[in-house]
């Protein structure tokens, strides 16, 4: 059965350039919050816990128990944002209750993966500013050992460039990038999203397209099908920064290998629903990037514009609607997506606090998120006056 995501994101305040989406409001939706003066003054504020996010404590006695029960939590957050702040109130039980346990930081630290996705930004911050003051650097649980600044760098990268914290960006970006260098197993192309959407998310276009560039480079990933969701998510990424000759020719590949490739087709469900996602995709970005027109948040045409983009499993059935000439509200009306984490609430959420495209999307759910832009893009060209 589909589900039936009765989420709008209503009629928000029409926002100066000043005001960008990175913290959350009272019902945990991602919120346009004034932008702080500088990095000192942020990070030392109090983080405001949402209402609902009260603890609860998660299922069982034991130190097992626990274990199992937050980490069922933990996997069910691909499902929607409602199973993620589930999840929250248990990581933040957990978090307060057991700080004696050997898994308490990373513990924290999934805490800190859970706010980020739910653009709970400060909150994550200061999750990680915890692990960090503490000392603990990693987490052993039989022969698996977490390094946990490989977990939170990413995060922290992706938090400063929604807070206009370019400089502290890039110093995050150059110490993945030397670790990566030091890394002999490391393979670029499984990461040019990791950094490309924080450049773009801080207008950074050039250095964004240095990342992308070698997206259709099959030789710079760890397997063949990571080049897949990569370039729906660089396609989605060049067509917002205006780059329209870099999306033909990124999604050409997908083009060529045709909606039943016998290469990326195999049997199974998971892979080929993501190539057949993936082509569907990439066709609808090749005929917004022929058409060559950008999207725009001003002197639109008031209405309610329905469109049913593809995502990872189906169609996404989405309604955009306008006020006043400005973007005002999304609605996702039905999906069959099961591994969506937070990119059909919080994705579309951004947009409207925003106002503006440069909007980056959830890690880990690459396909979803694309989605949600390409059905954004269309409902605001076709409300362009």
């Amino acid at each position: 059965m589909k589900n039936r995501t009765l989420t709008l994101i209503g009629a928000l305040l029409l926002l100066p350039a000043l005001l960008i989406g990175c913290g959350g409001s009272d019902d945990g939706s991602a919120a346009a919050i004034e932008k702080p003066i500088d990095f000192a003054t942020w990070s030392a504020n109090e983080a405001e816990w949402p209402d609902w996010a009260t603890e609860e404590q998660p299922v069982g006695t034991t130190v097992e128990e626990i274990a199992t029960s937050l980490s069922t939590a933990n996997r069910n957050t691909r499902l929607s944002e409602e199973a993620t702040r589930l999840a929250v109130k248990q990581y933040r039980y957990a978090a307060n209750h057991y700080q004696a346990d050997a898994d308490y930081y990373n513990n924290v630290l999934r805490l800190a993966v859970l706010l980020e996705r739910l653009r709970l930004d400060h909150l994550a911050y200061k999750q990680i500013e915890a692990i960090i003051d503490s000392g603990q650097t990693e987490y052993v649980s039989g022969e698996r050992t977490t390094v946990f600044a490989n977990t939170y760098n990413p995060i922290l990268m992706r938090i400063y460039a929604r807070m206009g914290f370019t400089d502290k960006m890039e110093e995050i970006i150059a110490v993945i990038d030397a670790t990566n260098a030091a890394n002999e197993d490391f393979h670029p192309g499984n990461s040019i999203l990791t950094f490309a959407r924080p450049y773009f998310a801080s207008g950074l276009y050039d250095k964004a397209m240095e990342r992308l560039a070698i997206v259709n480079d099959v030789t710079q990933y760890s397997n063949a099908n990571s080049m897949v969701p990569a370039t729906v998510g660089a396609a989605s990424l060049a067509f917002r920064m205006g780059e329209y000759d870099k999306v033909i020719e990124w999604t050409q590949w997908i083009i060529d290998e045709g909606y039943d490739s016998a290469t990326y087709v195999t049997g199974s469900d998971t892979r080929d629903a993501q190539w057949h996602a993936c082509y569907d995709q990439s066709v609808a970005w090749r005929e917004l990037a022929e058409a060559g027109k950008a999207v725009t948040f001003n002197g639109l045409t008031n209405g309610t514009y329905s469109v049913t983009p593809m995502g990872f499993r189906g169609t996404v059935a989405m309604s955009v609607t306008v006020e006043g000439g400005k973007l005002s509200g999304v609605e996702i009306e039905e999906h069959v997506e099961d591994r969506a984490y937070t990119a059909l609430t919080v994705v579309p959420a951004q947009w409207v606090s925003t106002q503006n495209a440069e909007v980056d999307g959830i890690s880990g759910a690459t396909v979803t998120s694309s989605a949600v832009e390409i059905g954004m893009v269309q409902a605001l060209l076709q409300a362009k006056k």
